[in-house]
């Protein structure tokens, strides 16, 4: 005797997180690339695997797949661990009547077909599972793989597959075929990994909006169709036992930030730094304290050291690099600089309070005459002070200083600066300081972030010197 689709349930309790981004990026039509980063076991293939069921339900004789670089991998995951557990889990939702064992009009609900590795549904629709020799895109595997239309391909852990393999499977989306409401379907690309430097191509692909072969910048049309969402180990907490995560907090910094936190990061470890950690900037109006400090050069000129100067903020314990400009250049423009970065603060919403400190050892001669200056050409008058502290010796201070906040998570890089040639300066000058530097490497930003963070915790600063240039120019933004 038959059974009927309809006495079957294949709906499942999804984790708060899988349930949000099922509904407001799988489901959303005008999304279809999809990149899912994060921890490890954070609930990313699960999610996917659980799509990719109800979209082979929805779309009749449709074609999903699945693509890792090793079918070894993907087998022991997905074909022998993920499947079977939803499928367990909609077997006790239907009476412990097993997908395998449920006919739909005389078909098996789902079987899975070893030869051909996929689980082929009553409806015709299939889930492939494929490996592929990234070495090369012309490999045979890789276009016999590829030689069918899908609706819908996720590559796991896409950190391992090339570029080229990717732009070639994105070709392949493009089978036609409606759903059983009658609407055409919608192609999608999916990747899950657990993230690892920012040169990886997913990160430049997805989040930098930029070609990781030519490194053109997409439109924001092609980037309104794609998005990148961060699965955190604890968004699946109640699915985790204490002695993963116990497991997870043991490993290297490296590691710890790729497989806990699920972050990407530099494509080397400091010897002083190990990794900096570069996260969305909040809402500028958290803030309780901002500054700007600037570490001035005496000599101009691209031998000489960088006049820096950077944007700290306070919030919730922790210090952020708001923003910041380094340069080997004049005294003028290292002013036009902090007048930069101040206006910047006013026109996204700040309001507070903004000292603009100077370290006075090393101010160049020529500070007050250039401040002058500006003021008389663009009407505004930097609120300068001075830094008159005697910090001692610069490595012992920054070391003692900022690397006990770096390890804690407490100091905090705003991950736009990235796309700026200053992120990249923030990168070397930071991860490369040490206690003999060399003399083609330069300190001045650590020097600066050092600066600003010890005046932040400093409740009223009334040992520095203070100075305001007037002549008839007013203060403005």
């Amino acid at each position: 005797m038959n059974e009927q689709k309809k006495e079957y349930k294949t709906k499942i309790e999804l984790t708060d997180k899988q349930k949000f981004v099922y509904l407001n990026y799988f489901k959303k039509i005008k999304l279809n690339q999809l990149c899912l980063y994060g921890s490890s076991r954070s609930g990313k293939s699960f999610l996917i695997a659980y799509f990719f069921l109800q979209r082979s339900l929805e779309y009749p004789k449709s074609y999903q797949i699945f693509i890792r670089k090793h079918f070894s991998a993907i087998r022991s995951g997905l074909v022998l661990q993920t499947f079977p557990e939803i499928f367990d889990i909609i077997s006790k939702q239907n009476n412990n009547k097993h997908p395998f064992n449920f006919n739909v009009n005389g078909q098996p609900f789902v079987k899975y077909n070893g030869s051909d590795n996929l689980f082929r549904f009553y409806n015709g629709s299939e889930i492939r599972f494929a490996g592929l020799d990234t070495q090369s895109t012309n490999k045979n595997a890789t276009d016999k793989i590829l030689s069918t239309e899908y609706i819908t391909a996720d590559i796991e852990e896409g950190t391992e597959i090339d570029f080229e393999v990717v732009e070639k499977i994105q070709t392949r989306l493009s089978q036609k075929i409606k759903s059983v409401n009658g609407k055409s379907a919608i192609p999608k690309l999916i990747t899950s990994l657990n993230p690892t430097t920012f040169d990886a191509w997913d990160y430049l692909y997805f989040q930098k909006g930029e070609n990781p072969k030519s490194h053109e910048q997409y439109s924001e049309l092609q980037m309104s169709q794609r998005a990148a969402v961060h699965f955190h180990v604890l968004d699946n907490i109640q699915n985790l036992s204490s002695d993963y995560l116990q497991k997870l907090e043991m490993l290297s910094p490296n590691e710890k930030r790729r497989f806990l936190e699920g972050l990407h990061g530099d494509n080397y470890e400091g010897e002083i730094f190990k990794q900096l950690t570069w996260e969305s900037l909040p809402n500028i109006k958290e803030f309780s304290k901002i500054l700007i400090y600037t570490d001035p050069s005496y000599k101009s000129g691209v031998r000489n050291d960088y006049k820096a100067s950077v944007v700290l903020g306070l919030r919730n314990g922790a210090f952020w690099i708001i923003d910041a400009e380094a340069m080997q250049c004049t005294t003028s423009q290292m002013i036009l600089n902090v007048h930069n970065l101040f206006h910047s603060l006013r026109e996204n919403g700040y309001t507070g309070i903004i000292d603009c400190f100077f370290e006075n050892a090393g101010m160049p001669d020529d500070f007050a005459e250039a401040v002058q200056k500006h003021a008389e050409t663009s009407g505004w008058v930097c609120p300068y002070r001075y830094d008159n502290r005697q910090k001692g010796d610069k490595y012992a201070r920054i070391e003692s200083a900022l690397v006990p906040l770096n390890g804690q998570g407490k100091l905090l890089f705003n991950v736009e600066l990235k796309q700026k040639r200053v992120g990249n300066l923030i990168n070397v000058q930071m991860l490369s300081f040490k206690k003999n530097l060399a003399s083609n490497e330069h300190d001045d930003i650590p020097d600066a972030i050092h600066g600003g963070i010890t005046l932040l915790n400093i409740p009223i600063v009334s040992s520095i010197g203070v100075g305001f240039v007037r002549r008839g120019a007013q203060i403005t933004c």
